[in-house]
């Protein structure tokens, strides 16, 4: 058999390999498939500012999030029907950038996420370079049985693949994709609590387990937890659309703080003194 091509990481469709009925009820699409917000040409880019955990101490850097409106080959489908003579498939892609000093060392993490409209995954990839060197994190859904094959690439140049059997009911997120799914749960009521499945990140790729997440809407913002067992993440969001990622505790101890958020077409800001053109221009930045 031909193993899966290096650097491509492919989930095809997690929650529609689940149960697409109970994902609707917890997590809506409608951010995703927001025309007015993502069809303007522009990416949402937000500035965290971050204390990464590592070693059991805090290290302080700036975390970058950026999404924005893509398109993905054809063979890369939400469905485990082959889509034939299918065009490009529109959807959004995020990217997690940081650089944390560790000692005389840095660690650069980039991280890699792509959604359809509908709100399903449809691949991701992480990679994260040390002074020990780099390491990669690729998967791949196998619709016929169900499962996601995950290979990681050590710094030491060693390949190791793993299955994990994807839940048959309930919603399968990975913890990866938590910074923008929490923004799509249906806030419906003003508390409520769910469960669904969740995965273990790509830095450390495992099976998926039951979590639970819950929220509380007040005046102006939203509190949204999600645990998995004695594992507690913490986010606060703004209550209205579209429902910016204010702060995020996480389990580890880490925490990212919103300092700018911009709408931009950020590739067309790569000259010095773009970024600070930017953050001066008042047309860009979403309000606090």
């Amino acid at each position: 058999m031909t193993p899966p091509p290096l650097c491509r990481l492919l989930f095809l469709g997690l929650a529609s390999l689940a149960n697409p009925a109970s994902l609707l009820a917890q997590f809506s699409p409608s951010l995703l498939q927001n025309n007015s917000y993502w069809g303007d040409g522009r990416a949402e880019v937000d500035l965290y500012d971050a204390q990464i955990m590592r070693e059991g101490q805090p290290r302080h850097c700036e975390m970058t999030l950026i999404l924005m409106r893509d398109t993905f080959p054809p063979q890369v489908s939400l469905s485990s029907t082959p889509p034939g003579n299918a065009g490009p498939v529109p959807g959004i892609r995020m990217s997690q950038i940081f650089t944390a000093p560790i000692g005389l060392g840095v660690e650069q993490h980039s991280l890699s996420l792509f959604w359809s409209g509908a709100a399903d995954l449809l691949g991701g990839s992480l990679v994260t370079a040390t002074g020990r060197g780099n390491r990669a994190v690729q998967a791949e859904a196998l619709p016929e049985n169900k499962s996601l094959c995950t290979e990681v690439r050590n710094e030491r140049g060693e390949v190791t693949s793993m299955d994990f059997f994807v839940p048959k009911s309930g919603a399968a997120v990975l913890y990866d994709e938590l910074p923008l799914r929490v923004r799509t749960i249906a806030f419906t009521k003003p508390a409520a609590t769910f469960e669904f499945q969740m995965a273990a990140p790509l830095a450390s790729p495992g099976e998926f387990k039951t979590s639970k997440a819950s929220y509380k809407v007040n005046d102006r913002m939203i509190e949204v937890e999600v645990r998995e067992g004695e594992a507690l993440d913490r986010f606060l969001l703004d209550r209205e659309f579209p429902f910016l990622l204010r702060e995020w505790k996480t389990r580890d101890g880490s925490q990212f703080k919103l300092k700018n958020s911009l709408k931009a077409d950020f590739w067309n800001y790569s000259k010095n003194g773009d970024r600070e053109r930017a953050l001066k221009d008042p047309m860009l930045r979403h309000p606090d």
